[in-house]
């Protein structure tokens, strides 16, 4: 159900839209239309649990949001079961604006993790290898990262030599990737490198033997 807002104008992010949307793409749901729904509670005391039975819904996700002042939000998330009339999760978040989209995943996490027994990977970042063609002066790779489901992209590095295969780090501070650089070596093969998820952050060789270096992946400690 779209979370209720509580404040001035229109809300900075549709937690309702971000959520739908990482719970689709897992695959594990099908979210119903809007449109289709007979009432929008915001919480427990308002759900008529018959309103969403009519309309086959087996779970349900009510919220608000509110505005504090500052650029602080008090957000608030339940889930419950429709046909056993149980609530099944709940949270409660107070958030700067910059954190909203982060709580959407969080709730999304909460979600799958109730309703399937697993936990979800929603609140997670993605790493990818980005190409621009530019005829003039030849291809310019960029290492990027994202939230899970590509919302936010930041550049970490470009670079006119190719680079793939980046593997994060347990911690989540580094990527480790496959670079052609050359730096003068005479070995103009694959190397592996390690690189600081920030902007200008420290990056070194970690691989340069004869052959091929790839496809790196972290030791579960590091």
């Amino acid at each position: 159900v779209p979370f209720e807002w509580r404040g001035q104008g229109s809300p900075p992010v549709d937690l309702r839209d971000v959520i739908a949307a990482d719970l689709y793409r897992s695959g594990r749901f099908d979210i119903l239309p809007v449109d289709d729904y007979l009432s929008r509670p915001s919480d427990d005391r308002q759900i008529r649990y018959k309103d969403f039975r009519l309309i086959k819904a087996e779970a349900l996700v009510v919220g608000r949001v509110k505005a504090l002042g500052a650029d602080r939000f008090d957000i608030q998330f339940q889930l419950f079961d429709v046909f056993g009339e149980k609530q099944l999760a709940g949270y409660r978040w107070e958030v700067g604006r910059s954190k909203l989209r982060r709580v959407a995943h969080q709730v999304s996490d909460l979600v799958f993790k109730a309703l399937t027994g697993k936990p979800g990977a929603f609140d997670s970042r993605i790493a990818y290898v980005e190409v621009e063609r530019i005829a003039s002066t030849g291809p310019i790779y960029r290492l990027m990262v994202a939230e899970s489901d590509g919302f936010n992209p930041q550049e970490i590095l470009a670079s006119s030599d190719p680079m793939l295969s980046p593997a994060w780090s347990p911690d989540g501070r580094y990527l480790a990737y496959v670079s052609y650089e050359h730096q003068g070596s005479q070995d103009e093969g694959p190397k592996v490198v390690i690189q600081e998820i920030k902007k200008g952050g420290i990056r070194f060789k970690v691989s340069e033997r004869p052959g091929l270096n790839s496809a790196p992946a972290w030791s579960p400690d590091g």
